[in-house]
């Protein structure tokens, strides 16, 4: 964890002996000891289910449990035998915890049931009597009052008007950076908490309940906050019980996911479990800014040479709080709006930011996962800057992973098809030990598809409709998605939307074929930037040399 030291020493020691350590994974089975029952399990993934459509469901069989062992490869914890009373002592407690977080997850989809309900039984009323604006306005507040998980959702659906509607994202689009704000009795509460209660003369920084809040999201919110030689900083502020609602949110999306595994032949070869684990293990990591400072040293190290990309400069962090360097600069939306005369302008500042993310991406291995526009800003120099924001949500992947990221994407960007369906086979095989209904038929279908991207090249400048064939051929022949496929190619689609924006003729697969090649030449000769960046073993992705919580007390030395 950033233990609140300054940015030069944090670099010079801890940071570069962490520097590929990526965030805790662990998959949820393998929580569960071996002693505990098939029925208990079966409570905490499917009790919301009985409790309302009062059936049982069915548990796997062994044969599927192997499956689906081999599939995530999951390896139980071993457990030391325990004397009966407090074996059975152990078991009542998960029994009790299982039930708790039942009824949480019942009362939770309850709740959200409600406001969906609310919002189509005031549809017909409010619309027939010339009251649709105020319908609209209700739908957004509904959205912000369902939870962070529900909020996230739509910040990255808003950004996607060539698949959700221009009215869609102009009436959701501010929830990227205009939730509802909470109090500033909340922001002093933490501030103590953080830094004790002379926290403005130690730290030097003046925040009072008039400053301005720069933007306000699903998980917290940001001040501008003076310092005493006149410089501002960004100062974020986690929301009050933000984490209470991301729990249930996600165990129904587990029980969604898992239904569709088990009841869809073909559903369950999209691996929708693995991605709601992913997603869960992302969205959860935002609820400590520590995760998200460590996040940010690690992007401006990789970015420290660049020319177009800005990542603000840590001041100092907290599990609650952050306060970083002041960037100032244009929304997408304002900037699109103050250059819309100068297309050439817009063109060159929409290539950065595509070469950005591909350098994530292919490079670095080390990708922003919340790159909608609502974390974007463009300097307001001669020549802008590309500045991103929020790097909560980040997403390092094993070396095998990145490897098949590389082949896969690689492929489709050159319009091999072919090499990319077999190297999606292979993968899946690696995983699962299921062979594939057939192979040929797959690849047929995904060398088709690069064969009639080939001639305008339009693999990556339609990404969104192509992820959908790739997904429906994997389904068809029973190929089981790598989630890190997937969800690579959502933050692609997110930055599809962000590029179109600037520039609706952008040629994505222009500057990513470049990248692509650069790094496949480096593995090839074995070079040592290929060596740096493939050095971390699987194994060290689930080491987490930070402690998740809490943090000391900063002194007044501590600021910058």
């Amino acid at each position: 964890m950033l233990r609140n030291l300054p940015l030069r020493p944090f670099l010079s020691s801890t940071y570069k002996s962490t520097r590929y350590a990526s965030l805790n994974s662990q998959p949820l089975s393998s929580k569960f000891p071996t002693s505990l029952n098939r029925s208990y399990r079966g409570l905490l993934y499917y009790g919301t289910l009985t409790t309302l459509a009062a059936s049982t469901t069915p548990y796997l069989s062994h044969s599927e449990s192997k499956i689906v062992n081999n599939r995530y490869r999951v390896q139980e914890p071993t457990t030391k035998l325990l004397p009966k009373s407090k074996g059975l002592l152990s078991r009542l407690k998960h029994l009790l915890s299982s039930i708790k977080r039942a009824i949480t997850l019942t009362l939770r989809t309850l709740y959200l049931l409600s406001i969906s309900t609310t919002l189509a039984t005031l549809y017909l009323p409010l619309t027939y009597t010339g009251n649709k604006k105020t319908w609209l306005s209700l739908c957004v507040y509904g959205v912000e009052v369902s939870g962070a998980a529900v909020v996230k959702l739509f910040q990255w659906a808003s950004s996607r008007p060539d698949m959700f509607g221009e009215r869609f994202c102009n009436l959701f689009k501010k929830l990227q950076d205009e939730t509802r704000p909470h109090s500033f009795r909340h922001t002093k509460k933490l501030m103590t908490e953080a830094f004790g209660p002379n926290w403005s003369s130690s730290l030097g920084i003046n925040l009072t309940s008039t400053s301005q809040i720069l933007g306000s999201g699903c998980i917290g919110q940001v001040y501008k906050g003076e310092r005493e030689n006149g410089e501002f900083v960004a100062v974020k502020i986690l929301h009050p019980n933000v984490g209470s609602g991301i729990d249930a949110d996600l165990d129904i999306l587990r029980v969604v996911a898992s239904l569709l595994d088990r009841y869809d032949e073909r559903v369950k070869w999209l691996n929708f479990p693995g991605m709601v684990e992913e997603f869960s293990e992302l969205l959860k990591d935002q609820l400590d800014l520590n995760n998200e400072a460590r996040n940010l040293l690690m992007f401006r190290e990789n970015f420290k040479g660049s020319q177009d990309v800005i990542f603000p400069e840590l001041v100092m962090s907290h599990q609650n709080v952050m306060i970083m360097e002041f960037v100032d600069g244009d929304t997408v939306w304002e900037f699109v709006e103050r250059h819309s005369d100068d297309q050439q302008l817009l063109n060159r500042v929409c290539n950065k930011g595509i070469t950005a993310v591909c350098q994530m991406i292919f490079e670095h291995n080390f990708v922003h996962g919340d790159v909608h526009p609502g974390n974007i800003l463009f300097s307001r120099d001669e020549d802008p800057k590309l500045v991103l924001l929020d790097t909560g949500i980040a997403k390092k992947f094993t070396r095998r992973d990145h490897k098949l990221l590389i082949d896969v994407l690689g492929g489709f960007i050159q319009g091999d098809g072919a090499s990319a369906g077999r190297a999606i086979i292979a993968d899946s095989v690696n995983r699962t030990s299921i062979p594939s209904h057939n192979e040929d038929g797959f690849v047929m279908i995904l060398d088709d598809m690069c064969e009639k991207a080939k001639a305008d090249h339009s693999f990556f400048d339609s990404i969104g409709n192509y992820v959908t064939i790739i997904c429906d051929g994997a389904s068809k022949h029973k190929i089981m998605m790598n989630q890190g496929f997937v969800s690579i190619a959502l933050t692609t689609r997110v930055m599809e939307g962000v590029a179109l924006a600037l520039n609706p003729a952008a040629e994505i697969w222009r500057i990513a074929n470049k990248i692509v090649m650069k790094v496949k030449a480096e593995e090839m000769l074995g070079t040592a930037a290929s060596q740096k960046r493939f050095e971390d073993e699987d194994e060290e992705l689930r080491k987490n040399t930070f402690t998740r919580r809490g943090t000391k007390k900063v002194s007044p030395t501590t600021a910058k």
